[in-house]
């Protein structure tokens, strides 16, 4: 029944893993986000409506067009500005909005070197195919001249265009959250006797060398093995730097990049954290029930989900509480559906590489050579450490980040068992899926 509920859950996360690369990568067709040039309100053309910038439109795509200026729109003499959306289809020019300069300077998103953008126009499900332009005009009649004290000020303009995510989007996800549920919860499954012994003596033939061979152990087996986890803690985290510089390794966008990373972390874990045996049916890797009787086994499992949502709550409040000093990664990688998408994919399969190389292979060497005060505190530190680049100015959503660890942690020190911070890790991320798709 193990193996049945296992290979079921790998088809599934697999399926949902392809389908949803494949809505990533079209809604990835139809996103644009062109700049347009910096340039002096003087050096702008009025022959073309003093385009900031222009961008193309695929009909049912939504729209987003943003201004920015090097005073962030501080000077007076904006007000006396008007912002013109363009529709430029077929050779025809059309003047679909106009925005006054005084709306605009209300709503500006200020960066550290002074400068500003704010949001001009903004649309969904166009139903036009071609162009729309970004263009501006002093406030008088006609194409009139912007005011002379805003002549040197360098502006530009910045488009965004997308598919919103349809229902059919969602799917892929289903798939992979379903899939990763069915891989925790068949673990908890008793496996046949059988089984257990046809593991453990394959186990034992790739450990012990061949009779009157000389042949010495791996290398990575003559190291004892806590030294082994404190080895692959470190070379995990020089791999994620090595990915944070060199992008183009394994691709820029989220899921080759998750992927990369999820694998290497089931890597060594397998690899360094047991034999085949011991990672099929021991307890080297924590892939084993709670500890205790039925009744205590049954609390942690029920109580596992609900801890996951309550992080959601938790997290939400302490996001608020830390003043952010600059937009974090993840922030700007939702602004786009494909980001969305990319990210609550991500947000599925992450949790059972996660779990079972934090809390399954490193807190179980740790604890196993050092005890539970050491083991929980370098887990605790080493995943907030790891997850710092993807919260970076985010204080508080980094706050939130750690306090999730050290209660995954725990969760893992008090029932003896990867499978329950492993199903609170999935409840969590589950939340934030439907989020990003929503």
């Amino acid at each position: 029944m193990r193996l049945l509920v296992l290979g079921l859950g790998l088809v599934l996360a697999l399926a949902g893993l392809f389908l949803g690369v494949r809505a990533v990568r079209d809604h990835e067709g139809v996103e644009s986000g062109p700049r347009g040039p910096a340039q002096t309100l003087a050096a702008l053309e009025a022959i073309t409506h003093r385009q900031l910038v222009v961008a193309p439109i695929a009909p049912g795509a939504s729209m987003l067009l943003e201004a920015c200026a090097e005073d962030a729109f501080e000077d007076p003499a904006w007000a006396e500005v008007v912002f013109d959306v363009w529709v430029l289809e077929g050779g025809h020019e059309e003047r679909a909005r106009s925005v006054p300069g005084a709306e605009v300077k209300e709503a500006v998103r200020r960066a550290p070197d002074g400068s500003g953008c704010a949001t001009v126009a903004s649309a969904e499900g166009l139903p036009f195919e071609g162009e729309v332009a970004l263009g501006l005009r002093g406030a008088g009649e006609g194409d009139a001249t912007p005011p002379a004290d805003l002549a040197e000020l360098r502006v530009r303009g910045l488009a965004k265009t997308w598919r919103p995510v349809g229902d059919g989007d969602g799917l892929p996800a289903l798939l992979l959250g379903l899939g990763a549920l069915a891989l925790v919860l068949g673990w908890l499954l008793p496996a046949g006797a059988g089984r257990r012994a046809a593991f453990d003596a394959l186990a034992g033939e790739l450990e012990a060398p061949a009779a009157g061979a000389a042949s010495p152990p791996a290398p990575w087996r003559r190291l004892p093995e806590h030294r082994r986890a404190l080895s692959a803690a470190a070379f995990f985290v020089l791999a994620l730097f090595a990915l944070e510089l060199l992008p183009g390794l394994v691709g820029g966008s989220v899921l080759p990049r998750g992927g990369a990373i999820a694998g290497l972390q089931v890597g060594l874990a397998v690899l360094l954290g047991g034999t085949l045996g011991r990672v099929a049916g021991s307890r080297d890797l924590g892939l084993v029930a709670p500890t205790g009787g039925t009744g205590r086994r049954l609390a942690f499992l029920l109580a596992a989900p609900l801890a996951g949502l309550g992080l959601v709550v938790l997290g939400r409040v302490l996001a608020g509480l830390v003043p952010s000093t600059g937009v974090a990664p993840v922030e700007t990688l939702v602004t786009l559906p494909s980001g969305s998408l990319a990210f609550g994919l991500y947000a599925l399969f992450a949790p059972l590489a996660e779990e079972l190389f934090f809390r399954g292979f490193l807190y179980g060497a740790l604890e196993r050579r050092y005890g539970a005060n050491v083991a929980t505190g370098v887990v605790i530190a080493l995943f907030a450490l790891v997850h710092l680049g993807q919260s970076f100015g985010a204080w508080g959503a980094f706050l939130s980040v750690t306090v999730t660890g050290a209660l995954l942690t725990l969760l893992r020190r008090w029932s003896g068992s990867v499978l329950v911070p492993a199903l609170a890790h999935l409840a969590h991320n589950g939340v934030l899926t439907l989020q990003a798709l929503l």
